[in-house]
């Protein structure tokens, strides 16, 4: 007898097994074992790979220090910020995925370079004066009365033209004069009771969006001259080159001033 027996072909015997209403059952049994252990385990790497940031979420960063009080309509315009993805777990909470929800909005705290932008850094109307300034604007305001200064009428966001008069201008001997100083100025502010004060005499504090520059001139037309305000159309407004007003250029000309009609 040889020491080992040859094995027996396996083909034979699963047609033998298969054979049996028993064998069958125990081989479907094996192969539905086998098929449930494979999806645990495809299972269980998806969930790794979710958290493990295989699925990246959009978020907007600050690209640079947004101080509190900047406008968002700065940061877009600007483009203060660059969108890039992160991993699910690593986004925070309330993280925006694009700029278009900080329109009309002001920074309510300071954002470093880096920092996700979320809803909660963001607010409507926080700082309605320092959020729409930015390199050389400055804002200024001057105290006008309800004729100077259109109280009663202009508004917060309006555009106006600014006017300053001198009398005796260029020494005692000089004419009264008037010239435009600046045009399409924004107004950021007008204080709630402007309009209500009664007294034409009554000064109501204007503030205006000027450059460093005109801020300069501005202060000095208010402490040495009369300013007038002149309200601009909110859309499709024209203008003419500026000039100065005087006694001599008034009775200059031979033709009336006729008011524009349309």
């Amino acid at each position: 007898m040889e020491a080992t027996q040859k094995q027996k072909p396996f083909a034979p015997q699963l047609k033998r097994m298969l054979g049996t209403r028993g064998g069958t059952l125990a081989l479907a049994a094996a192969v539905a074992g086998l098929a449930g252990l494979v999806l645990l385990l495809f299972l269980g790497q998806y969930k790794d790979s979710v958290r493990g940031g295989a699925a990246p979420e959009t978020a907007v960063l600050a690209g640079g220090l947004i101080p509190r009080g900047t406008s968002g309509d700065i940061v877009i315009g600007q483009e203060l910020f660059k969108a890039t993805t992160v991993p699910a777990d690593r986004l925070v909470e309330g993280a925006l995925a694009d700029t278009q929800a900080l329109a009309g909005q002001v920074a309510v705290r300071d954002i470093f370079p880096g920092q996700q932008i979320t809803a909660a850094d963001f607010a409507k109307s926080a700082d309605p004066v320092r959020g729409q300034l930015t390199g050389d604007q400055r804002a200024v305001s001057i105290p006008l009365d309800s004729a100077h200064g259109l109280t009663s009428l202009v508004r917060s966001g309006d555009r106006v033209d600014v006017f300053v008069g001198f009398s005796g201008a260029g020494g005692s001997r000089g004419r009264a004069q008037l010239r435009t100083l600046m045009q399409n100025v924004l107004v950021l502010d007008v204080p709630a009771k402007a309009a209500d004060r009664g007294s034409s005499s009554k000064k109501a504090d204007i503030t205006m969006r000027v450059t460093d520059k005109q801020a300069a001139a501005l202060a000095f037309a208010s402490d040495n001259g009369d300013v007038w305000l002149s309200l601009r159309p909110p859309t499709g407004a024209s203008q003419q080159a500026p000039s100065v007003v005087s006694m001599e250029a008034l009775l200059a000309g031979s033709a009336p001033l006729n008011a524009e009609e349309k």
